[in-house]
């Protein structure tokens, strides 16, 4: 008997390990597919997640740099508004300056013209006079 028995739990212990083996493998069939089927749908809500992440993302980073656009757009133009405007007003004061000193010059250069100009009137008259007076004496008759 000892050596059926041996048999029998041997073919026991065979079976046993037969179905033991599928029952592991169908296990691990089972938790693989609920496994990947856990890994996809967690990928998914990842993917989505992350998609939605990005979109808030590039909102806030198009907002942000419009924003300094903007700011920087503003503070460029009111430099160079200013810069204008003093660059007009050094304009103006040099006009002025230059006007100013011109002025000063052609004043007394302008009193110089007009005394000049009273002398060549009166070279004028005493010409026009020494020509009258050589006329007169050019057209008297020779022999008196």
């Amino acid at each position: 008997m000892d050596n059926e028995l041996k048999q029998y739990l041997e073919a026991m212990e065979e079976r046993l390990n037969t179905r033991i083996t599928a029952a592991v493998n169908a296990s691990e069939e089972r938790l693989n597919t609920r496994i990947t089927a856990a890994v996809s749908a967690s990928e998914e809500r990842l993917n989505a997640g992350s998609k939605a992440m990005e979109e808030r993302l590039n909102t806030r980073i198009t907002a942000a740099v419009t924003a300094s656009e903007e700011r920087l757009n503003t503070r460029i133009t009111t430099a160079v508004t200013a810069s204008e405007e003093r660059l007009v007003e050094r304009i103006r004061d040099t006009e002025t300056t230059l006007l100013t000193e011109f002025h000063k010059w052609a004043s007394p250069v302008d009193m110089r013209v007009r005394g000049l100009s009273s002398m060549l009137r009166a070279v004028d008259a005493d010409l026009e006079y020494f020509q009258e007076r050589l006329k007169k004496l050019e057209n008297r008759p020779t022999g008196t």
